[in-house]
């Protein structure tokens, strides 16, 4: 049985080698996390992958040390990783050539030298005394406008400088709580006053926020978390390469040959299956991905310069309808197998 699947997964690979060999990934966003965290990630960067897959973000994930110039947007999720001196110099040169930068810090992991970047229109006065505050955008931000979402991580107190934009700003509990007061909620509720301190801020092309987006996301899942993450890259690389509508696990990747375009669109859910051998729920499980999850006239657009000839759904081979406007080769697309390619050709 094993045998049968592996051969059946390599022939199916064989079968859409040919669209693929040679091409170069798409990608328009680069994360940078610390060469020693790579494996031990930790919630924070499970958290940046799960949205920006669930985003449809093109992505590396590379070290301090890389040439930025390639990318539209650089993100520096909650890491130990420093921002020295070095780093900053870099960052200041490409933030000047008119490119994005998104950070996202909190009281775990302090500032980290980011108020070493004067471009970002912040200024970091001390870690928050309170164990849990509440975020609320003052704009909409993704899917989430002017609702309270409440933070499990201690946030940093942040406040804007020369104009910057706050874009959502800290709501703190009515308490802290301590022996003598106490919320029979796992925290304090919202106050609903607006504090002085603010949660995500904009200056150019730049967003800081004040909060751990990711290590929630990573931690909790929270669809808010993800659109709060959402709307930061909408703002600052509104083009983004790829749109999709389909499930949020849909994850899709693109790569680029010199007269195709091949979205991968790859569409399973998982399944928790089994308990561990021990029966202890709390020890963990096994979730296997077994079924595909059928896509069914999904609309996908991706980002290209020019009109396609042709465009086709592989490996099955249908010729697919499009349509190209505003830089966008737009399609819907089926999918019952579990992936698909939708592959705009050109010339």
């Amino acid at each position: 049985m094993t045998c049968d699947l592996v051969g059946f997964v390599y022939h199916y690979i064989e079968s859409c080698e040919p669209l693929v060999s040679g091409g170069e990934f798409v990608t328009g966003v680069t994360v940078i996390v610390d060469p020693p965290f790579g494996d031990i990630p930790g919630a924070a960067r499970f958290g940046m992958v799960r949205a920006l897959q669930q985003l449809h973000q093109q992505f590396d994930i590379l070290s301090p040390s890389v040439e930025l110039g390639a990318y539209a947007l650089v993100v520096i999720p909650k890491t130990t990783t420093t921002i020295d001196s070095s780093l900053a110099d870099r960052l200041t040169a490409y933030s000047g050539s008119g490119s994005a930068l998104f950070i996202s810090r909190g009281a775990r992991s302090g500032s980290n030298g980011a108020e070493t970047l004067s471009f970002a229109g912040v200024r970091y006065v001390v870690p928050s005394p309170l164990s849990n505050t509440f975020t609320r955008p003052g704009t909409p931000l993704g899917g989430v406008s002017s609702f309270d979402q409440f933070m499990y991580d201690r946030s940093l107190r942040l406040k804007p400088v020369g104009g910057a934009e706050v874009l959502a700003l800290i709501v703190e509990p009515y308490f802290e709580s301590e022996w003598d007061r106490f919320s029979g909620h796992n925290y304090t509720p919202t106050s609903h006053l607006e504090s002085e301190w603010a949660a995500i801020v904009q200056n150019g092309k730049t967003i800081t926020a004040a909060v751990l987006l990711f290590q929630a996301m990573g931690n909790h899942g929270a669809p808010a978390y993800r659109e709060l993450i959402r709307g930061c890259p909408e703002r600052l690389m509104p083009r983004a390469a790829l749109w999709a509508g389909g499930p949020g696990y849909l994850e899709s990747t693109i790569v680029r040959k010199a007269d195709t375009l091949v979205v991968h669109l790859i569409s399973f859910m998982s399944t928790r299956v089994a308990e561990d051998n021990m029966g202890h729920r709390s020890s963990g499980g096994l979730d296997l991905i077994e079924d595909p999850f059928p896509l069914v006239d999904v609309p996908v657009s991706v980002r290209s310069d020019s009109m396609p000839s042709s465009a086709s759904l592989e490996p099955p081979g249908e010729a697919l309808k499009f349509t190209w406007q505003d830089g966008y080769v737009h399609a819907r697309v089926s999918v019952l197998t579990g992936h698909a390619m939708l592959v705009p050709r050109f010339g």
